[in-house]
């Protein structure tokens, strides 16, 4: 109730409240985004998850410097027979 003795401290807290959520909301979109795009969602990965027992001729063909180039450089050292 003190909160709302004070309209301009009110506001403010409003405000900060509303951008908190909106960052919060842009995250967790960033994260799905970013997630759909992983190149271990790729068929090469479910046909190692899936497969018999010693399929591990696949490898994924990503390069970059970022961590999913340091992902797919383990998955295919991993894989590496």
């Amino acid at each position: 109730m003190r909160l709302l003795d004070d309209p301009i401290r009110a506001s403010y807290v409003g405000i900060l409240i509303l951008i908190t959520l909106l960052i919060v909301f842009a995250a967790s979109w960033m994260g799905s985004t970013l997630r759909s795009r992983s190149p271990c969602r790729s068929s090469s990965s479910r046909r190692v998850r899936k497969g018999r027992p010693g399929d591990l001729d696949v490898t994924l063909s990503y390069r970059s410097d970022d961590e999913f180039g340091t992902l797919v450089a383990s998955f295919n050292r991993m894989t590496a027979t």
